[in-house]
């Protein structure tokens, strides 16, 4: 009897081990492949991304300038004509091909403003053909990448003895919900006394000596269409209310309850938000002064609080994202290596800013760029369509300053006199010259 039931386990352990090497290649592809295709599809787009040539541009602003943020609304709508997708598998898979994003910043160097974009090289003329479209009195001037004078590192900072705070902000809801935008401001009165951004020019003019403040909006086109997504959340958003009303003779039936004029303004106000064209934006804070004068307070308060300007409590509104500020108190999961957690959120949003990177798409990109003490699975995009950015960054207009916070140009240039021989020898313009 013994040896029949020894007989049997070793029927059962051969069938089972059969069993096991049977399904182990199955099992090896749908644990181990997916790790792999995430790490390929990583390293081709990351070096599609360091293979882009980049255009450094300034905005010199006149001293006279009246389009408002409806011009760069303008400007961003013919920005986004110019996206690009991976269309196949081989720009997915060989190249690594990424939509290319665009990198507006608003800095301050000790109170003094400058208006910056980054753009893709060879779309460097498109771009500032839609400036000069809808702005034909600005300068746009090519510069050096101004983030090669700032530290590349913690340790850097420290010896230079300079701190740093930073932090990303997200929307608090859905991105189907919109801000509040300059059509907004524009309805409360005099647009040119209620423009958002004149509270910021105010703030990063009132920066001291030695105080390096940004902000940073990296924005990436995304397919018309981008609000499908979001069909049946509004389709349930129309659904009329159902209430049981109880007659006097004890019978009880459903009655339909319209909508309030309130939530017919919101479905509106959603619909003709992702009619418009969107950009997934990434929005970064960024603080460096000298510890001397290290003021957090500054940004974390000050800084933060002003794009409350641009919430609308029955719809949506700015928060940062806590996961990425660079600070970390002991009541904070894990709760211990506060000042190393600190550190590694500082390092992160520092290299991140200098190279205006957005958010990393893969597992394994995200994984291979963490931080023991700060995993970079936090990041998040929002989008944000043409009209919300051009609220959050557009060129200030003369009335919204109060104070001598940007350098403007004394005077505007004009176009060649008509008729220059502009490609003729020095002989030929001279005599034209001399002529006039």
């Amino acid at each position: 009897m013994l040896d029949f039931l020894s007989g049997t386990d070793n029927i059962i352990l051969t069938g089972l081990k059969s069993f096991l090497i049977g399904i182990a290649p199955v099992v090896f592809f749908f644990i181990f492949v997916p790790f792999v295709r995430s790490l390929w599809i990583y390293w081709r787009q990351r070096t599609f991304e360091h293979s882009l040539e980049w255009a450094y541009l300034e905005l010199k602003i006149p001293r006279v300038i009246e389009k408002n943020a409806r011009g760069m609304d303008q400007v961003f709508k013919s920005i986004h004509t110019l996206i690009n997708k991976a269309g196949d598998l081989g720009e997915r898979y060989l190249l690594g091909e990424v939509t290319v994003w665009y990198t507006f910043e608003l800095v301050s160097f000790s109170g003094d403003i400058h208006l910056y974009m980054r753009v893709f090289k060879p779309q460097k003329r498109m771009v500032e053909a839609a400036i000069f479209a809808f702005y034909p009195d600005i300068e746009v001037i090519e510069i050096e990448d101004y983030t090669k004078d700032l530290p590349n590192n913690v340790a850097d900072m420290d010896a230079m003895g300079l701190d740093i705070w930073g932090t990303e902000m997200i929307l608090a809801k859905d991105d189907v919900l919109p801000i509040k935008t300059y059509m907004d401001f524009e309805k409360s009165g005099d647009e040119s006394k209620l423009d958002p951004i004149s509270v910021f020019i105010e703030a990063l003019g009132k920066a001291h000596s030695g105080e390096f403040v940004s902000l940073q909006f990296n924005c990436a086109p995304e397919l018309p269409g981008w609000g499908d997504k979001y069909g049946d959340l509004i389709k349930k958003m129309k659904i009329p209310g159902v209430e049981e009303f109880k007659s006097p003779s004890g019978d009880v039936r459903p009655i339909t309850i319209g909508k309030t004029k309130q939530e017919n303004d919101i479905i509106q106000a959603v619909e003709k938000n992702i009619a418009e064209p969107g950009f997934k934006t990434l929005i970064r804070l960024l603080y460096i002064a000298p510890k001397d004068i290290w003021e957090e307070d500054f940004p974390r308060r000050v800084l933060r609080g002003l794009f409350n300007q641009y919430g609308q409590g029955d719809m949506n509104s700015f928060v940062d994202l806590e996961r990425v500020t660079t600070r970390v108190t002991n009541w904070n999961f894990p709760f211990i290596f506060r000042k190393s957690r600190v550190r590694a959120r500082q390092q992160r949003l520092l290299q991140m800013y200098i190279e205006r990177d957005i958010e990393i798409e893969m597992f394994m990109g995200k994984l291979l760029t963490s931080h023991v003490f700060h995993w970079n699975f936090h990041a998040r995009e929002i989008i944000l369509n043409s009209t919300a950015l051009a609220t959050l960054f557009h060129p200030p207009t003369d009335l919204t300053l109060t104070g001598p916070h940007i350098q403007r140009m004394e005077s505007k240039k004009m176009g060649a006199p008509a008729g220059l021989p502009i490609y003729a020898d020095e002989k030929v313009l001279d005599r034209f010259i001399n002529e006039k």
